[in-house]
């Protein structure tokens, strides 16, 4: 997370990975996401102010989100 120089600002950038186990019980990935949220302190608390989602990884089959 990178916060401004006055404190009040930040950026939060991550990769969400999210598994299911298929039918022989292992596990496969099932979506591969970027996330970036921006995060404002309003009155004392952090409130997002923006939030992106993005696919990682092209979809190769449908998914259902």
């Amino acid at each position: 997370m990178n916060v401004n120089d006055s404190g009040d600002f930040a950026v939060l950038a991550y990769n969400l990975d999210t598994y299911v186990r298929d039918d022989n019980g292992k596990e496969r990935q099932l979506r591969a996401r970027n996330a970036t949220e921006a995060y404002r302190l309003i009155d004392g608390e952090w409130r997002i102010v923006h939030s992106h989602w993005a696919f990682s990884q092209t979809a190769t089959e449908a998914v259902a989100s």
